[in-house]
């Protein structure tokens, strides 16, 4: 209410009295007891106006809104730890960036915006993480004037992120590539950042209808994985190696399909050679059964299809198929091993 009296003020002094209003109104909620989740949400809303009316007053005559909702917020998790657990503690940090970039400080933008996003993503609050993300994203555009230098890799994916959520693929692919590029070529550097920007570029060409692309996107992985880039967890669980098989088959999948719709000799014979190794590439995860299952109903297809064409080579292939299948169906373990009789 006092902010809309102070849009109609027709005077400086009007405005400072109606904004001073509304700032200890928000102080009020913010001097508030923290007894509890239902006091904290009280608490949170309080810095969450004062930022809003920080934003909106900016720099008057005598008074510097600005300033002073900053001055506050910084206290805010200082004397309220878990004020991030809430919506309005998230829209409260939020909005501090949004003032840290109003005064034309990109590097403490980013820094406060980068937590918002990160300690949203903590709580499970994913509007919010995509809220943040889109102030990050304008932050390094620089939206707070002048460019950033020297921005890490979280901060990076995050501006990836974002792009890909706004269905602008060919912006986030090139976001991701310096994802990419930024994090070391180490293999905590590709479990940490450059595993999930090749996933996301993937999905990215996929969006877009870039088979081609997609598939050499997971060929990154299925490389780090040949190189020993991604570690490799003794045990009967193997959810690293479970993750880049995953990756290889939708790599097997994407190129079937450029083989199919291209009918070129050369899709088909890298998806051959992408299906003949997927086993032997991967042989403790858990994906086994579908892997070996896959690769039965090609190659029964394949023959089918040589035999049509009167290729003698079908008999070979449809042999192939058969022990696949035979040993599918004498692995107790395979999720299709009744299928496979």
């Amino acid at each position: 209410v006092w902010q809309e009296l102070a849009h109609c003020a027709e005077t400086d002094e009007e405005k400072i009295k109606y904004y001073d209003s509304a700032m200890e109104w928000f102080r009020t909620c913010i001097d508030t007891e923290d007894e509890g989740p239902d006091f904290l949400r009280v608490i949170t809303s309080g810095y969450y106006h004062v930022g809003q009316v920080g934003l909106d007053a900016g720099r008057m005559p005598k008074r510097n809104y600005e300033r002073m909702a900053i001055e506050l917020l910084e206290g805010m998790m200082r004397a309220h730890p878990t004020a991030w657990r809430t919506d309005n503690g998230l829209r409260a940090l939020i909005e501090w960036s949004k003032l840290e970039c109003a005064r034309g400080d990109s590097g403490r933008a980013v820094k406060i915006a980068l937590e918002a996003a990160t300690r949203a993503k903590t709580a499970g609050k994913g509007p919010l993480e995509r809220m943040a993300n889109r102030q990050l994203n304008l932050y390094v555009a620089g939206g707070c004037g002048g460019s950033i230098g020297g921005l890490d890799a979280d901060v990076l994916n995050r501006v990836a992120d974002d792009l890909r959520t706004q269905a602008k693929y060919a912006d986030a692919i090139r976001a991701y590539r310096s994802v990419i590029s930024s994090a070391p070529d180490t293999p905590q550097g590709f479990v940490t950042h450059k595993w999930q920007a090749w996933e996301n570029m993937a999905r990215c060409y996929k969006e877009e209808g870039d088979l081609l692309g997609q598939a050499l996107a997971y060929e990154a992985i299925h490389e780090a994985w040949k190189n020993g880039l991604i570690p490799r967890i003794k045990g009967d669980q193997h959810p690293n190696e479970d993750r880049a098989a995953k990756s290889r088959i939708l790599a097997q999948q994407a190129m079937k399909s450029l083989a199919e719709t291209t009918r070129s000799k050369v899709f088909e014979t890298r998806l051959e050679a992408m299906t003949g190794r997927l086993r032997r590439d991967y042989p403790n995860t858990n994906l086994g059964g579908n892997i070996d299952w896959n690769r039965a109903l090609d190659l029964w297809k394949r023959a089918l299809e040589q035999k049509r064409k009167k290729d003698p080579a079908w008999k070979q292939t449809l042999a192939e198929a058969q022990g696949v299948f035979e040993s599918i169906s004498q692995d107790p373990k395979s999720p299709v091993q009744e299928k496979a009789w």
